[in-house]
């Protein structure tokens, strides 16, 4: 299917006013940066909310050191967040959603979770008494 240019034009211009009313109603980033103290992604947001990220609980940044996690970088108007020595770019909207991987990583990471006792669950064991 070949679009005319009139066709073009119109299609365009409805998907950009498509696209800016969703960048104004929906939280961007406005910075984001890595504190090695708490060991987590900070991303504060066009909102006034800040966002604390686990690496540990993100696809890609598990096992990254802090330099590579301090490389962190906004991406255009703030929709997203990249690493690039990592290869990592991942939309501040899914980070809010709680999507932090491919669905098929999350749903891998879901299932070792299930397969991890609770915390406490573990019977401990008593030491054994000994006689006086």
């Amino acid at each position: 299917m070949v679009l005319s240019n009139a066709e073009f034009q119109r299609q365009y211009v409805a998907a950009t006013q498509r696209g800016n009313r969703r960048l104004a109603s929906q939280p961007v980033a406005t910075a984001v940066r890595y504190d090695r103290r708490v060991r987590k992604v900070v991303i504060d947001l066009s909102n006034g909310c800040t966002l604390l990220v686990p690496p540990e609980l993100v696809q890609g940044l598990s096992g990254a050191s802090a330099g590579e996690l301090a490389a962190a970088k906004i991406l255009g108007s703030g929709t997203a967040i990249d690493w690039p020595k990592l290869d990592v770019q991942l939309s501040v909207a899914g980070l809010l959603a709680g999507n932090f991987g491919t669905a098929s990583w999350m749903a891998e990471r879901d299932r070792g979770a299930s397969e991890t006792p609770p915390r406490g669950a573990t019977k401990k064991r008593r030491p054994a008494k000994t006689k006086r």
